[in-house]
């Protein structure tokens, strides 16, 4: 920790006790968060500034491996002669680009991010990352996957570097246009969901982040703007929270005895994130706990610059890398050094259907994917409900991963006249390079099944589930949401 010293002195203890009691003035905490930035492991020295007798580290940062499976296993495939890329995304609005701090490169919590997980677990140092922070200024998760092109953009430019992404929302949308007006807080859980499943489907880890609140002493007018029609659900669930009273709160949010200042939506837009990961299983960073403690500790003004209502400061940014901190702690604690402790066994399932028409290539199906390390031995299987015209049929087969032996077998009906026969078809198949067997259908739900062993080489990689028509036609052959497919490594 950088020696902490108030305008009058004093020992680092006298001036945190100061700086938690509200009695060092404004003047003495600019001091010491200048003294402070040479520290590599607190640049502003803010731990020691906000802790308290009561000190609640943890209040709902959530981190685990299996919460983030395509980030264990990029990590888990490292390859020490060529090193492996690690993409990080973000999306979000101005806040996730850092404005107000100067620096988006330094603060913006998708590089903070990036810098905090890499120190810990590349030690090694062969993983290198791609970083693409997709936030816009102006955002709202409203529009996130529907109109406008920043989820798209974003994904493009990652390519296939694909581990942890963030989602920055929150300060926009707990304002009142975006809470009440068409956009209204009722569609923010709906729409949280289907961005974390739909960033899982594309390879994603989606992480979610709570968000900071708007200076709510310097917000000039809660109500909607003038031309605005407020749309609310039905009645009792949304109260008409236009005047300061209704929009602002005050409570013992830090729980340091003192009740401090939040913004009544913020905190609802907040609880919705929290049960969007939830519900879905995804990781939370939980950004605003960590934001009340600042307030608490240093007063709104010191976390924004003059005149500025909702882009916070580099020390308002502490809030992200404080919970940041904890959200990387908590995986070392089930991790070495070089690389996590990874689950060995993999599961990846579609959720909606995926159709094709007029090839009959054999073509990866980007929902079913797994990845596989150098030199293991891994049992995989599969389960594949399709449908295909009757004079067409489907082909079915594994991706072949240079390096890599063994046998599958796959079962499904057999190829009669009708389109789908009475009998079965059992293929047994090396694992090589375009090996595939074909399987009857007549337009009805069909089913076929898969297993084998397979022993990796010198390289890991992607293996995937591939699948084409039999015979083109321009009719649909689909393989149906609830397919699925396992890698288990057994050696």
């Amino acid at each position: 920790m950088a020696t902490l010293k108030g305008a009058d002195g004093g020992t680092d203890e006298e001036v945190a006790l100061r700086v938690t009691e509200g009695t060092e003035t404004p003047e003495a905490i600019k001091t010491l968060v200048s003294d402070a930035v040479a520290d590599p492991t607190d640049p502003l020295g803010v731990a020691a500034k906000i802790a308290t007798a009561s000190d609640r580290r943890g209040q709902g940062t959530s981190a685990s491996w299996a919460s983030l499976p395509n980030t264990a296993a990029v990590l888990r495939s490292t390859n020490d002669n060529a090193p492996t890329t690690l993409g990080f995304g973000c999306l979000g609005s101005s806040v996730s680009r850092a404005e107000g701090t100067g620096s988006e490169t330094l603060y913006a919590p998708i590089r903070q991010f990036a810098t905090a997980f890499l120190s810990e677990f590349n030690k090694l140092g062969n993983v290198v990352s791609s970083v693409v922070n997709g936030g816009v200024n102006g955002s709202v998760i409203y529009e996130a996957l529907t109109s406008n092109t920043h989820y798209a953009n974003m994904k493009a430019a990652l390519g296939a570097a694909r581990g942890p992404l963030l989602l920055a929302y929150g300060m926009n949308d707990g304002f009142p246009a975006s809470y009440h007006a068409g956009q209204t807080f009722s569609q923010f859980y709906p729409k949280m969901v289907e961005l974390i499943e739909q960033a899982r489907r594309d390879g994603f880890d989606p992480i979610v982040t709570t968000s900071p609140h708007p200076h709510t002493g310097r917000v000039t007018s809660w109500a909607l703007p003038e031309g605005i029609t407020s749309t609310y659900p039905a009645a009792g669930v949304m109260k008409p929270d236009s005047t300061q009273a209704q929009s602002v709160i005050s409570a013992d949010w830090a729980h340091t005895g003192t009740p401090i200042p939040v913004s009544y939506r913020h905190v609802r837009v907040n609880e919705a994130m929290r049960q969007a990961a939830i519900a879905t299983g995804a990781p939370l960073i939980d950004v605003e706990k960590q934001w009340w403690r600042l307030v608490a500790a240093f007063g709104q003004d010191d976390l924004f610059n003059t005149g500025e209502v909702v882009h916070p400061d580099i020390l308002g940014h502490e809030a992200y890398r404080l919970a940041i901190v904890e959200f990387i702690e908590s995986l070392s604690r089930s991790s070495v050094h070089s690389g996590p402790i990874v689950p060995k066994a993999q599961f990846k399932r579609k959720t909606v259907a995926t159709d094709r028409q007029s090839s009959t290539a054999l073509v990866a199906d980007a929902n079913l994917v797994v990845k596989a390390a150098a030199n293991k031995t891994y049992r995989i299987r599969a389960h594949v409900p399709y449908q295909t015209p009757t004079t067409t049929d489907i082909r079915l087969g594994l991706s072949f991963l240079a390096g890599a032996s063994g046998r599958y077998s796959i079962i499904g009906p057999g190829i009669g006249a009708s389109g789908l026969d009475s009998t079965v078809t059992a293929r047994s198949l090396t694992y090589t390079s375009g090996n595939y067997s074909n399987y009857g259908g007549n337009t009805a739900d069909a089913f076929a099944t898969m297993e084998g062993i397979i022993t990796t080489g010198a390289t890991g990689g992607d293996i995937a589930l591939v699948w084409g028509q039999e015979v083109s036609t321009a009719s649909n052959t689909s393989v149906l949401a609830g397919a699925w497919i396992t890698l288990d490594e057994v050696a």
